[in-house]
């Protein structure tokens, strides 16, 4: 989710299983899944788990493109070479705008701190220790 442009196949399934391990996601995980799904499907997503389908992802914005399977990569590879061709200066500036308009509203400090007292909960040592068994 910290990529410039994110593509889907048809079958693609978005998952933040993080809460099963007793932590929660990071790396602004919890904030770009609200910004682009809205407070409550974002809340379903990550609470429970549930998987977010590409249909989905890409009705609210979480994936710039949807493409049939078997496409995707060709896509991407065609979208990087239409990106490189333009002028590099110019996309550097344009992408820091964007990512600071996009991260007005973001307090990566609050998830961070979050994420790591949840690291350290006797709760996250027990079901990482049983994910690891299984």
């Amino acid at each position: 989710m910290m990529c410039d442009l994110i593509y889907a196949s048809s079958r693609a399934k978005f998952v933040l299983p993080e809460v099963n391990l007793g932590l929660i996601p990071g790396a602004g995980g919890t904030q770009r899944f609200t910004s682009a799904l809205g407070k409550f499907r974002a809340m379903k997503a990550i609470l429970l788990g549930t998987p977010v389908s590409s249909e989905e992802a890409l009705s609210c914005g979480l994936v710039c493109d949807m493409f049939k399977d078997g496409q995707v990569l060709d896509k991407t590879i065609d979208a990087a070479a239409q990106v490189a061709a333009r002028g590099g200066v110019a996309v550097q500036l344009a992408k820091e705008a964007i990512c600071r308009a996009d991260d007005s509203c973001r307090d990566d400090a609050f998830e961070r701190s979050l994420y790591y007292f949840a690291f350290g909960t006797e709760e996250k040592a027990t079901r990482v220790e049983a994910f690891l068994r299984r």
